[in-house]
């Protein structure tokens, strides 16, 4: 008897998530879609491109940031961050590791960018549902590339060691706007 009914049910749960995302769907101008690129070609160590710069020594690794936010995207639709790190020719991208993860949330949710390595570059993308963390309205996130090494032994000589490493970095990002 109560397989009967069990069916009907699932059928019309289908429906209600099925029409649910329509309208999530609907709710994001598909006119206002961006799919922007912030790109800074070296001297990769400095704000410019649209991304800002930082480093941070952690115990005999040295860490390089360069970061992405955008503001006011609809929570409605995906969310695409795409990051790469390319070398200058002849420049292994072993030479160094390269990580990427997207924040967003108070307190911070992070995702992370699961990386490609290629013989003078790496990559990395990933898609985040802003929905669950914001739930209505508009929603912000924090895209990050991160690559460290060992210490050179200073600053100074850290900086010279990625200069002659890395040729460019970008942040691509594919979202709708509110």
């Amino acid at each position: 008897m109560k397989n009967k009914y069990l069916l009907p049910i699932a059928l019309c749960l289908g429906m209600i998530l099925i029409q649910c995302d329509k309208n999530n769907d609907q709710k994001c101008d598909s006119t206002k879609h961006k799919d922007k690129t912030y790109l800074l070609t070296a001297p990769v160590n400095a704000n410019a491109g649209g991304l800002q710069f930082d480093t941070y020594l952690n115990g005999s690794t040295r860490f390089f940031n360069w970061s992405r936010d955008e503001y006011f995207i609809c929570i409605y639709s995906l969310a695409t961050a795409h990051i790469e790190v390319l070398s200058f020719d002849g420049v292994n991208a072993s030479d160094y590791i390269v990580t990427g993860h997207v924040l967003f949330d108070i307190p911070p949710v992070i995702q992370n960018i699961g990386t490609i390595p290629f013989p003078n570059r790496v990559t990395g993308k990933v898609s985040v549902d802003l929905q669950p963390a914001f739930g209505t309205g508009s929603g912000n996130l924090s895209t990050v590339i991160e690559l460290s090494f060992p210490t050179q032994g200073n600053l100074d000589a850290d900086i010279i060691y990625l200069l002659n490493k890395v040729k460019s970095v970008s942040i691509r990002l594919e979202y709708t706007e509110t």
